[in-house]
This record gives structure tokens, sequence and C-alpha cells, in this order.
């Protein structure tokens, strides 16, 4: 092996080490908040209580384009990784990692919440992705690209990419703090801040069942 690849492999375990030590520790608070929160009904919330709902998503006025699917959604959460041996073993470094939001509302059979996106923190299920023969090579250039990196895929390199959306139809659930805001003259409830902290947010079926 090329010396400088062997040192770039090294390099990019070590990183993909420290940041899925950091994701997971992450994905483990977040899942803990969510299920230690019980659902409550939209209608039944009040202002200033922290509270986690569950209902349909729908599209705020505002969304995103994901960068592999190209789903239109509310949040998405992507990244690619280079796959490297470690002791004879397939491993994944990760190369870049990607996420963003915009507000988006909740519905359950009592109302509708708005879901405010200022500071907020996902787990979604990452069910698209392209690995290997099947990987996208336009898609994969860009975002290496968007994220400063080189933008060429070398022989013998390989890519995969993955990501999860949140999007309009599917069960979300939402863990945040409520306030009321008046729009037109009418009170709207909204979870999240500026000063109602984080809101957390899944799609994945054993945290919205839960």
């Amino acid at each position: 092996m090329d010396p400088m690849l062997f040192v770039g492999v090294v390099v990019g375990a070590v990183v993909s080490g420290g940041f899925f030590a950091w994701y997971f520790g992450r994905e483990r608070r977040l899942r803990s908040a969510i299920v230690a929160a019980p659902i409550v009904k939209v209608g039944d919330v009040r202002q200033g209580d922290t509270v986690r709902v569950t209902g349909k998503l729908a599209h705020g006025p505002l969304t995103l384009d994901a960068p592999f699917s190209h789903r239109t959604c509310a949040h998405y959460d992507a990244l690619l990784e280079e796959r490297y041996l470690e002791e004879g073993k397939e491993a994944w470094s990760t190369v870049a990692h990607e996420t963003s939001s915009r507000p988006f509302f909740i519905d359950d059979d009592t109302g509708r919440v708005q879901i405010d996106t200022t500071r907020f923190e996902g787990i979604v299920v990452r069910d698209h992705h392209k690995h290997r023969g099947d990987l996208d090579r336009d898609k994969a250039l860009a975002f290496l690209a968007k994220h400063g990196h080189a933008a060429e895929i070398s022989e013998g390199r390989v890519l995969r990419y993955r990501e999860g959306v949140l999007e309009a139809g599917e069960t979300v659930t939402v863990l945040g703090t409520a306030r009321f805001e008046t729009h037109e003259g009418k009170k709207v409830l909204v979870l999240g801040s500026p000063e109602g902290g984080t809101v957390r947010a899944s799609d994945d079926p054993n945290l919205v069942t839960k």
C-alpha cells in the first residue's frame, strides 16, 4: 500500500472512531431523553410544559432537498463513508456528515403543534443508501466537494452514502418545551426555542411507539 494512502486510512480510522464514539453516545442520550417522557396529546399541552408529542409530520413553508435521495423533507441526516480494513476486517470511516432542519408541524387527533428547529437534534432511520457498485458517482462527488474534499474517487477507493429524513406523512415523536405565539391574531402552539432549549425528534418506530 502506498505510504500516504496508509496514513490517510489510519487518520480516517482515528477520526471515524472519535466520530462514532461521539455519535452513538449522543444517540443513546437522545433515545433515553425521548423514552423517559410520556406522550402527551397536543390538545393537553400547556405553556412552559416540557412534553413529548407524537403524530403525523406536515411540512412548514420552507422545506429541504435531501442531498442523496432528493426527497422533500423537514430534516435530513446524511453521511458519506469510506471503507478501510482493520485487522483484516471491513470497517468504515466517515468522510463527510451533514444535517439540516426546517420548522415543521405535528398533527394528532387533538390538534397541531409547530416545531421550532432553531435548536434541533434528530434520530432518523437511514433508509436511503448506496454502496460500492450502485453508488451514484455524481452525488458522491458533489457531496465531497461541498465538504472541502477533493472531488475525485480514485481507483480502488470504496465509498458508500447513507441518508435519513423526516418527511410529510410519516409518524414522528418530538420532545420539547411548549410556548404560545400569536400569528395573525391566532394563538399558535410551538415546541422549541429561542428560550425553550433543544428540540429532540425521531421517526424510529422503536421510539415512536414507546
